[in-house]
This record gives structure tokens, sequence and C-alpha cells, in this order.
């Protein structure tokens, strides 16, 4: 299948990308250059082969499936009594979600969209998708064997069988749990579960909180098998483009809220995680839950993950105190330890709103500061970092609501937008050169004869000599000595006079701060080091190994050396791609680990934990041993998938189509 030329009407999000129509031409500039391929009787055969479609068609496809998706998604996900369904409500201005009173509402997920019409739609869990939930429930209370359902019915009606997990917080909650998903799966297995997923369509959108909600006591029955609703809105606070994904809350009675939630969020392009602000935010779980729910955005967090503090209309005026801990020292510590910036803070107060929303305009501002503890004349706290004062400034003006409206209708669009962008050039591009290079090779194939075939066999044996010599001699091409400079090299960084006599006598409690300037700078020194000191000369003497083969018309290179040139610069540019699975000095567990001065004994008794500096010490030269060998292989591993490629265009040039 050759794609048709796109349409801007075809590609809402890029709308909102001042350069859309570009990416829009170049895509249909690719495409045009397939159909002319296919349409040429002296290459068109080669379209219809299964490997060009592999390496060209459906990369293409593909492409313009991203660029002209309808909407992007936004989850929301609420820590318990966090409030987050109120706050959804205030964000439509309707009353969709159903609010809790002091326990988790949310059981099911629910996406929801702008439509002509109210309707529900409920899509139930595949066969598949049946038995993955099963094993992350039989996981959750250490049942690793669970066997047939029978055969788990019967392991849940005994206790003796969680002896060993009693001190698990949710253990009772999870049995009864799975215990009627089991029993739910008895019952409605044939008429609910399918290989596909059953989807009943077009039901009462009045209906919705029976499918989506906790019902206290509930039985066995079809709902328990709901993989998400899907709710049709005709609301005009939701934009077109925009599907709103709303989630189970996280650290509520049951696992499953959890599993479902995490299984989730992978599958969005934006997410809002609510947290109640009068809560401890020094609680391990909740720094657990937010870690986790920063991982899922680990390198694009900038504009499409966000924290929101709601019930800050519930802080008292000893929350704000100007010196010694308040209310933002904490919140500014809790962002540092889990990774996200202060900019991405949304601050809402729901009862706050509602009250602004029915004072007349001019008392608004008098009213929000003293609801909130200030004063009209500085209604912004004295303690309030610069990078949270935006915050609070919306807060002032509407409650919060404003803000966080346009973070998920604006902020999360622009940031998916540019992302799509970003992302269809670069694959577009690959397309475009792989277009090309099939094409030269067939023709240089039709054109080459034999002599061309005894060229390419003295290529392909050279090139498959130097990837053997990479899988069976890790010291290949001197990567043995460069390992050892560069674990040299890095340990200098630290291994001073000046540092050893600081670590000599560092109080323990300052070991997360150390950790977090020494983690920086080794970041720093290791990517140059890397990039500039291991990569280059490894990519070079690989090439020179090419140096004496035949002249090949391996596309628009002459040479295997032509070629790999071509690669080694690729990879010196794409870094972020090519050479994401670098090792990462900084971690917020690690630090959450050095700051703790104490640790669990045996019987559950505080002990310290007896860190010190030159502990701290031996910890870092072990982080910088693993982060070069995990480097030296992933260099290796990527020299070896280059060698791959460039044999795999090589054989394009013998291989009949």
């Amino acid at each position: 299948m050759t794609p048709d030329d796109l349409r801007a009407d075809e590609c809402p999000l890029l709308t909102r990308h001042p350069s859309g129509a570009d990416l829009i031409r170049s895509f249909n500039e690719v495409a045009a250059q397939l159909r002319a391929t296919r349409a040429d009787p002296e290459v068109g055969p080669l379209v219809r082969t299964p490997e060009f479609a592999k390496a060209v068609t459906t990369p293409l496809e593909k492409v313009r499936g991203e660029v002209a998706r309808p909407r992007y998604t936004v989850g929301f996900i609420g820590l318990s009594q966090a409030g987050k369904s109120t706050t959804v409500n205030n964000l439509l201005g309707d009353e969709v979600c159903k609010s809790g009173a002091g326990g988790a509402t949310s059981s099911q997920p629910a996406r929801m969209w702008r439509a002509a019409g109210r309707s529900l739609d409920i899509a139930y869990v595949s066969e598949s998708g049946y038995e993955a939930r099963r094993q992350k429930l039989c996981e959750e209370i250490l049942v690793l064997n669970p066997g047939t359902d029978a055969d788990l019915l019967k392991t849940l009606a005994d206790d003796a069988n969680f002896a060993k997990a009693a001190d698990k917080p949710r253990l009772k909650k999870d049995r009864e749990y799975l215990k009627l998903f089991l029993e739910s799966a008895a019952k409605c297995r044939a008429a609910y579960l399918t290989a596909e997923g059953r989807t009943d369509a077009g039901l009462p959108y009045e209906d919705r909180v029976r499918y989506t909600t906790h019902a206290a006591g509930s039985a066995a029955d079809h709902t328990l098998l709901i993989k998400e609703a899907r709710l049709h809105l005709d609301l005009p606070t939701v934009p077109e483009d925009l599907e709103i994904c709303d989630l189970p809350g996280l650290g509520s009675e049951r696992s499953v809220d959890d599993i479902v939630t995490f299984d989730y969020l992978p599958q969005l392009n934006g997410a809002l995680l609510f947290v109640n602000a009068t809560m401890n935010l020094k609680d391990i779980s909740l720094i657990g839950a937010i870690k986790r729910f920063r991982r899922v955005f680990e390198g694009e967090i900038a504009g499409r993950a966000w924290l929101v503090f709601t019930k800050m209309d519930g802080l008292s005026a000893n929350h704000f105190p100007a010196a010694g801990e308040n209310f933002f020292t904490v919140a500014r510590s809790l962002l540092a330890e889990v990774g996200v910036p202060l900019g991405q803070v949304c601050f809402v107060g729901n009862e706050l709103s509602a009250e602004l929303f029915h004072r007349p305009p001019g008392a608004r501002a008098a009213h929000a500061a003293e609801r909130l503890r200030q004063t009209a004349d500085k209604p912004v706290p004295e303690s309030c970092p610069p990078e949270l004062r935006a915050a609070w400034e919306a807060l002032l003006a509407d409650g919060g609501i404003g803000r966080l409206r346009r973070l998920v209708t604006d902020d999360v669009a622009v940031s998916l937008a540019a992302e799509i962008r970003a992302t269809a050039e670069r694959d577009l591009e690959r397309v475009r050169k792989e277009l090309v290079k099939r094409v030269a090779a067939e023709k240089a194939k039709m054109a080459g004869g034999l002599q061309l075939y005894e060229k390419v066999k003295t290529c392909r044996a050279a090139v498959g000599s130097l990837r053997q010599v990479l899988t069976k001699e890790p010291g290949a091409f001197g990567m043995l000595q460069t390992a050892a400079e560069l674990r040299a090299r890095l340990t200098l960084l630290l291994d001073t006079e000046d540092n050893r006599n600081l670590l000599a006598g560092i109080a323990q409690e300052q070991l997360a701060d150390e950790f977090r300037g020494d983690a920086q700078l080794l970041e720093k020194a290791f990517q140059a080091e890397v990039m500039g000191r291991v990569l280059e000369p490894a990519y070079e003497q690989v090439g020179q190994r090419l140096d004496s083969l035949p002249r090949v018309p391996l596309g628009t290179a002459g040479t295997c050396r032509d070629a790999w040139q071509a690669m080694r610069e690729e990879d010196g540019v794409l870094t972020a791609e090519a050479w994401s699975g670098l090792p990462r000095f900084e971690s917020a567990e690690v630090a959450h680990w050095l700051g703790d001065a104490t640790a669990r004994g045996a019987g559950g008794q505080r002990v310290d934990s007896n860190l010190d500096g030159a502990i701290y010490f031996e910890l870092m030269c072990q982080k910088i041993h693993a982060a070069v060998q995990a480097t030296m292989h992933a260099l290796r591993g990527r020299l070896r998938a280059r060698l791959d490629q460039l044999a795999d265009d090589l054989k394009q040039l013998t291989t009949a189509q």
C-alpha cells in the first residue's frame, strides 16, 4: 500500500505548532517519491516485496498515524483522598465524575472526549488481559504459582497460605477482591471474556457511576471485568483534540487500583498527579508513588507531568511561617527528591473556587487572601519561592482551576505537538534515505552482474568478521584500556585532597546534598568523556578495518568506509536516541537513602545506619565502575548493530527481490 498525501485538516495537533505545514509538506514529498518508485517499471516490483514494505512503506504509514492522530490523552491520577474527582468536575464545569467521601471512588479508567451528545461505551478485558491482571493480583499477595482459577480459589480460602504475607497492609482487601474477580470470570466468562475484548456501545450516560465507581459490598459480576469506560461528552470545555483519562487513585485500600493505573500510564501523553496538600508530604508511600509516576515520563517531563496540590484552602496559618520549616520548604524538598521541577506544580482549592465564583469580582481578591490565611495587601506568603509564585497567584485568582485548565488544554498539547513534529521529521528522513538506498541498490544490482557479486561477498565477509571480534573479544579495539582510562579520569574528579578532607568530617545528613552535586558533576563529565574519548575512537578503529574493501554502490556511499562514516555521524548527533540507555549517576532513591539517618533492624526497630564519608566515597567509586562497564557493553552492542545494518545493506546488492 502506498500512502496518499496528508491534508492539514487530518492533523489537528500539528495546527498547534507553527511549523506544522512544513511537516505535512515533507510527508507528502516522501509519499510522492514512493508513488513514483512504484510507477517506475525498472524498480516498481521492489516496492511490492515484504522487505521493502517493512523498511519503507510500514514506517511511513506509522508516521502518518502519529501525525494524523485525532486526540492527545491526559491522565488524572489522585493519591488517596486528594479530591481528584471534585477537581475534574470543576475543570469540566459539570458533574461527570462521582466525588468520594473520604475513600477511593474511581474503580476503572474512564476515558472522556467531546462528542455531539452524551453516551457511554464499556470495554471489557480480553482473555489475555484477564490473565495478566490475575497474575499481577496474585503477585501482590505473594502467590507466585496460582494454577487454575479453581486452584487459586482454594489457595485464597486457606489463611495458612498467607502467613508469610501477614504484614502486608492490603492483604485482606486484596484477597477479597481477587476472590470476587475470579468468581466474576467464572460467572460471566462466556458472555464477557473474548479473545479481542467485548465492547458494549451506546449505553445510557446516566449509568456511568455503576460501571466506574467502587460499590460497598459489591458482589461478583461483569463490572469487575471492565477494562475501561468511554464517555462521550457534549461539553464545550473539552477541546475536540483532547481525551481525558480519569484513573483509579493510588494508595487506596486495594492493590488493583494501583495496578490498573500504572498499566495505563505509558499510554498517556501527559498526566496530573493530585496530592492532598494537608497530608504529610514526607510520607514514604507518597514519595514512592510520585517517583514511580515520575519515571514514566523520564526525559520528557517538561510540560507533560504535573503535581497538583489540592485542598490548599485547608492549610492553616501555621503552614506559612516566614522562617523555618513551612509548606513550601517541605514541598520543595519533596519535589527535589522525586525529580519534579518547581515549575511543574499547580495549586488548587475547590472550596475556594466555588466561593469565588459566587462572589462579585471586586470582592474576590480580598476573600481569596483571607481564605488562604494571608492579608489583602500581602496575598502571597513571604515564604513562597519565586518558582511557585505563579501557581499561588493562580490559586488566588480562581482557586487554581484556570491554570489547571490551561495545563490540560494547552501546555500538554503544545509539548506533544512539538514532540510529534521532531519524531516525525527524524523518521521521515530515515524513510527517505532508506527509499533512496534501496532503489539505488536495486538499480546497481541489475547493472553490476558477477563482478559486483564478488565485491559484495568480500565486503560481507569482512563485516561479519569484525562483528565476530566485537562479540567474542570484549577488549577488542582497545576497549579494556579505554574503560580503565575512563574510570580513572572520573574517579579523579572526586579523589582530590580537598574532597577527601570534606568527606572525612561530613555529617550523614549532608551526604544526600553532596551526592546530588557529585552526581551532576559526574553526569556531565561522563557524557563528554563517552562522546569524545570512547565513541569516536571506537568508530574510527572499526572504520580503519573497512578502508581496504572494494568499492560497492551503497546508496550514495561509494565504499563501506563511507557508509560507516555516515553511521558514525548519525550516532554522534542523535545522542539522546542512540545513547538513551547510558547509565545515570543521579538517583532520587540513592539520595533518599543517604539522607535517612536510620534504618530498620531485623526486629523492626530503628537503628543507626552508620553511613560516613568513607562509605560514601566507596559507593561513588562503585557507581563509576558500574557505569563504565555498562557503557562499554552498550557501545559494543551499538557497534554490532551498526555492522548488522551495513551487512544488510550489502545483502540488498545481491539478493533477488
